[in-house]
């Protein structure tokens, strides 16, 4: 079970808040974010490198609405969704390797950030 599943069925977060989850991650897979990229089965020869859809464009856009909505990826909301629903790791990896402003974050006080954050994404996709 991912950490939204478990969050949610654990009580921690709402259905609203599990679906805004949802909607985050699943945009952001759609704007090739993850950075795990599979090299082609055919390339063009001569082409010009790879280029970017019109439908990655447009969910760069909404992920960057939502990170807006957030603080930007640099405040502890934008931060930790960016990591723990985009890139799928976990609070504890997140709190721990990333955290916020450079430092470290307790563990609770992680999943505090992420409820929070999850509020303010469900409110952002009016759910």
């Amino acid at each position: 079970m991912d950490t939204l599943g478990a969050m949610q069925a654990n009580g921690t977060i709402t259905a609203e808040m599990f679906e805004a989850g949802g909607i985050f991650r699943r945009q952001f897979r759609a704007a090739m974010l993850d950075g795990l990229r599979a090299m082609p089965m055919i390339r063009i020869v001569g082409g010009g490198g790879d280029c970017i859809t019109e439908q990655q464009i447009a969910a760069r856009d909404r992920v960057a609405s939502a990170m807006e909505v957030l603080g930007g990826s640099e405040s502890a909301a934008g931060s930790c969704v960016w990591h723990v629903i985009g890139l799928e790791c976990s609070v504890r990896e997140w709190a721990m390797r990333q955290g916020w402003g450079g430092r470290t974050v307790p563990a609770t006080q992680a999943q505090g950030m992420l409820v929070a954050a999850l509020s303010v994404l469900a409110a952002h996709y009016r759910l």
